[in-house]
């Protein structure tokens, strides 16, 4: 009866040191939580940066947002389209200097499709080429 009540102690130390640990597991996940909260970038956000002709900032901003899972309102839809033409054009540039004409050609199909979903900012494409010394890709 004695080796009873020794085990039941040590059992219930266990439970408890297991308890404590698993509340101090907790309340760290819930810190890591609250503290990582995302800050997407809004319209203005990407509007100024397109302004600033910052489009690799912009790119930037649209694949993020699009990873945080951001809701686009607005104009967001096409100011994202421009990042990803910004993208597109630069993979392009590459692998056509690099005479990779199979990888040229699949990111100039990205650029053709990201030119049909600017809308009215269709027209900073001129502007990108130019920074990226494109010259064979003209809408």
């Amino acid at each position: 009866m004695r080796e009873n009540n020794i085990v039941s102690k040590i059992l219930t130390t266990l439970m408890v040191i297991e308890c404590v640990i698993i509340a101090i597991l907790v309340l760290v996940n819930v810190n890591v939580y609250t503290s990582s909260n995302y800050s997407y970038q809004d319209e203005d956000y990407l509007f100024s940066l397109l302004k600033g002709e910052e489009y690799s900032n912009l790119a930037s901003a649209a694949f993020t947002n699009e990873y945080a899972g951001v809701r686009l309102t607005g104009d967001m839809e096409e100011l994202h389209e421009v990042g990803k033409y910004t993208h597109a054009a630069s993979l392009y540039r590459v692998y056509a200097a690099t005479g990779d004409i199979e990888k040229a050609d699949e990111y100039r199909d990205r650029m053709e499709d990201a030119y049909d979903e600017m809308g009215i900012y269709s027209s900073v494409v001129k502007d990108i080429n130019n920074k990226l010394g494109i010259t064979d890709f003209d809408m």
